[in-house]
């Protein structure tokens, strides 16, 4: 099976005119690590959908007409309720939308989901530049790394899910091979696919 990297679209290339500002309730406090000096926001941001619970729902004033995903950075994935329901019935797996609070200005507004993209799989060792992808000895959490030349671990993704971040790579968003022929055979627009080699 292939994969790929999802990503968005260059703004200046959209039809939409949908504008989001962001920001989230509230996150959970903590102490930073006396290891690795990252703090429990940062795990949190490094893997959004870990503990929804401790972050709060997404909260913006929003305008202007959105497709049908938006990827509005790697920890904040969008999609209105219909798209949502139309992949779910697609059979696409590991597709969970929590609520968000999105005020809009206009009438007519879509409802957004937030997705919960829960974090598997790894960055092989051999990513060019070599990145170290070891996890925190104290507190677990990883580096935020993104190689320019990414390679998937194949003996650590999973098979039980077609949409999944990397635990050592959480900015990457990875979805299957019919995750993404799904999507464009459907019409969905606002995203960019680039397939990730596999060892």
């Amino acid at each position: 099976m292939k994969f790929y990297e999802l990503n968005s679209i260059p703004d200046e290339t959209t039809p939409y005119s949908g504008h989001l500002p962001a920001g989230y309730g509230w996150g959970p406090p903590g102490p930073p690590c006396p290891s690795c000096e990252g703090t429990a926001v940062d795990v949190t941001e490094d893997h959004p959908s870990v503990a929804p619970s401790e972050r709060g729902p997404f909260v913006s004033t929003s305008r202007g007409d959105f497709a049908q995903l938006l990827i509005q950075n790697p920890w904040l994935v969008l999609m209105r309720r219909d798209a949502l329901a139309q992949l779910q019935a697609e059979g696409i797996l590991g597709l969970k939308g929590r609520r968000t609070e999105l005020r809009f200005r206009q009438q007519s507004a879509p409802e957004l989901l937030e997705l919960e993209i829960s974090p598997y799989g790894l960055y092989h060792p051999d990513c060019e530049p070599p990145v170290d992808f070891a996890p925190c000895g104290r507190c677990g959490r990883y580096e935020l790394s993104r190689p320019k030349q990414p390679l998937l671990d194949g003996a650590s993704l999973p098979e039980h899910l077609d949409v999944f971040r990397l635990h050592n790579g959480a900015a990457t968003l990875v979805i299957t091979e019919r995750f993404a022929d799904t999507l464009r055979r459907l019409g969905f627009e606002e995203f960019s696919l680039r397939e990730l080699p596999v060892r």
